[in-house]
């Protein structure tokens, strides 16, 4: 690792400058300048002491250790027949000893580490007081919660006392544990009497109220966990990804600040929550901060990562393909029922493919086709063929139909065109305005052209009682309904979205 470390803190990358151990006093209010009463946490933050550097040379990275609060030394004596005497037990040990007093500092019961960015700076037996924290800063505060024993059902899980009547089974007991024979065994997550509390909590974004420098106290908003003289562990907070990216209203900030995280280390989202102590070495943070400059810019996180998801599978995405959205599922799934193994499939306009691999891997035994007439968004097509294994789909590249000859016929058609009327591009979102290719989203001045043009050929290429599908904008409904009504088809059926917009347009031949 070089010289710098990065730590990771439930789905954000924390550039950690300052840190302290403090103990919880309790809580009380103050009265702001304005008059507001505000409830704070008084926490006795420091003096801690550094007891160690550790250096890349002699450690592979970079921390400042520190102590905090003072300990007795466990002494052991022996009289004249060699019987031990021991006092204070419990106390700093010969080893603990020898360790403080390189560091030219007294015993000391709590001793963390802290990767910190500029560890450099730092040197043994400094001095960390709570004036490193300044009214207004946001901080990130660590202890173990309350511990609250062994606890009932109904205390521990909310549950509910059975019938009190003379005639109860039971009255507080939380019922069947397990089945009476096969397989005789309790089921992982069945909810019953444990331990309550005693828990790593760490709450986020917590403001600092006051510092009182001359004392070492630290007043902070709301409640903070832990008990009384508990050790709470304080950070700055600086959620430098996600802030960033909210900075440049980019919608769903921590979400990407996460997926872009999880695309460089490979962790997934239940690791960062349970393990707030991950890393990132100088070379990872770089590439993260690399992503995160490109999603500030309004780049789409899809490209960035180079992929997208679709209907359960992952799909290879650049800038010469659309990105597959979840509307785009809906009319997948409604091919999907109106389409049997074994029928032939026209993708037209497939793009990254999405909707005919998917097709074909739903319907191994048919044979489906992808037409595109970009050579760049075909390329890309093949290569998810090749990924998912779709060995059932080809591709060609064809304007429309103008390619495909006379002597082939489907039993469905599907397509999700371009359908974004020329005007309206301007005022679409700059993830789709400026990276979305302009050729799968102009829909010329009114949207409909391709609606017309590929209803228009289809019924040649339609086998008896086969289906065309659309995808379409949520106010193209009644057009494309009816151009499909001109065209000949009937049992002509709009379906919804989730948002319960008008997404998808069938007819029959």
């Amino acid at each position: 690792m070089s010289a710098k470390a990065f730590r990771c803190k439930s789905q954000e990358v924390i550039i950690m400058k300052k840190a302290i151990l403090a103990t919880k006093v309790g809580m009380t209010q103050i009265f702001n300048e304005d008059g507001t009463l505000t409830p704070v946490t008084v926490l006795q933050a420091g003096p801690c002491v550094v007891t160690q550097i550790k250096t890349v040379e002699n450690d592979g990275y970079e921390a400042v250790q520190v102590g905090f609060v003072d300990k007795k030394d466990k002494t052991v004596n022996k009289d004249k027949n060699g019987k031990k005497e021991i006092v204070h037990r419990h106390g700093v040990t010969k080893a603990e000893q020898g360790h403080f007093a390189k560091a030219g500092v007294t015993g000391k019961r709590f001793v963390k580490e802290f990767k910190f960015e500029n560890a450099a700076d730092y040197a043994l037996a400094q001095e960390i007081k709570a004036d490193i924290f300044e009214a207004g800063d946001k901080i990130d505060a660590t202890a173990i919660s309350k511990g609250k024993g062994f606890q009932g059902a109904i205390k521990r899980h909310n549950q509910h006392r059975g019938p009190m009547a003379h005639g109860s089974k039971f009255h507080r007991h939380q019922g069947s544990n397990g089945a009476a024979s096969d397989p005789s065994k309790v089921f992982k997550g069945k909810k019953m009497p444990g331990h309550m509390g005693s828990k790593k909590i760490t709450i986020q974004n917590l403001e600092v109220v006051r510092v009182d420098a001359e004392n070492n106290l630290l007043l902070v908003k709301g409640s903070v966990p832990g008990p009384k003289k508990s050790l709470v562990t304080i950070r700055e907070a600086v959620k430098w990804g996600a802030k960033r990216l909210r900075d440049n209203n980019v919608d769903n900030a921590d979400h990407d600040s996460f997926e872009l995280l999880s695309a460089i280390n490979g962790m997934t989202r239940t690791f960062y929550l349970v393990n707030g102590d991950s890393m990132l070495s100088e070379e990872n943070f770089l590439l993260y901060e690399e992503y995160i400059d490109k999603r500030a810019a309004h780049v789409p996180l899809q490209h960035i990562l180079g992929k997208a998801y679709f209907y359960g599978y992952e799909f290879e995405v650049n800038e010469d393909v659309l990105i597959p959205r979840p509307d785009t599922e809906v009319l997948v799934g409604e091919v999907i029922k109106v389409t049997r193994n074994g029928d032939n499939i026209l993708d037209m306009c497939t793009g990254s493919g999405c909707i005919g691999i998917t097709l074909a891997k739903k319907f191994p035994e048919s044979r489906v086709l992808g037409v595109d007439v970009s050579e760049k968004a075909l390329k890309v097509a093949q290569k998810n063929k090749h990924n998912l294994e779709a060995d059932n789909i080809d591709f060609m590249l064809s304007d429309l139909f103008g390619e495909l000859g006379n002597d082939i016929t489907f039993n469905t058609i599907v397509s999700n065109p371009p359908y974004i009327p020329t005007k309206v591009i301007e005022t679409l979102q700059d993830e789709v305005r400026l990276h979305d290719p302009l050729l799968a989203l102009d829909g010329t001045e009114d949207g409909l052209m391709f609606y017309r043009e590929i209803t228009e050929k289809a019924r040649e290429y339609l086998k008896t009682d086969g289906y065309l599908c659309y995808e379409i904008g949520a106010e193209q409904a009644a057009d494309v309904s009816e151009i499909m009504k001109q065209a000949g088809l009937r049992d002509i059926t709009v379906v919804k979205d989730l948002a319960g917009l008008d997404r998808v347009v069938m007819g029959r031949k």
